[in-house]
């Protein structure tokens, strides 16, 4: 499981908007992602791997609470199995604490598969969530 936790001096509902606006994944995550958030949305994602090889990732919003949860179900070219993406939101003394999960890789049978997945997608979801913090931090 990948787990990456952090707060930010904004408000749940400031957090939120950054998480889920278009406008604002737009500037932390860039114009390759089309997320519909609402339950039954789609989720997709144009990337490179670090071999320089095009993937593509997609999903469905699979649980929504508005200014406090947003699960994806997640899967990239070539996988047999989904994964599951959780973002958690929740008030605290300095702002919004911001959790992300990414689980599931269990399914994942062959075991260097999956430690290379999951190493890949730990280091790609902490270096994401740095530009989230670093992108909330010019909102604020």
């Amino acid at each position: 499981m990948i787990e990456v936790e952090f707060s930010l001096k904004l408000s749940p509902r400031q957090t939120w908007h950054i998480l889920t606006d278009a406008l604002h994944m737009e500037k932390w995550w860039g114009d390759h992602v089309l997320l519909q958030a609402y339950q039954g949305g789609k989720f997709s994602e144009d990337w490179t791997d670090d071999d320089g090889t095009p993937r593509h990732s997609e999903g469905t919003v699979t649980a929504i609470e508005p200014e406090k949860r947003l699960q994806l179900s997640w899967k990239d070219d070539g996988w047999h199995h989904e994964t599951r993406v959780e973002f958690l939101l929740s008030p605290n003394a300095e702002g919004t604490r911001v959790y992300l999960q990414h689980a599931g890789w269990e399914k994942f049978e062959d075991e260097d598969t999956r430690r290379q997945a999951v190493d890949s997608y730990r280091e790609g979801w902490h270096a994401l969530m740095k530009k989230f913090q670093e992108y909330a931090a010019t909102v604020a």
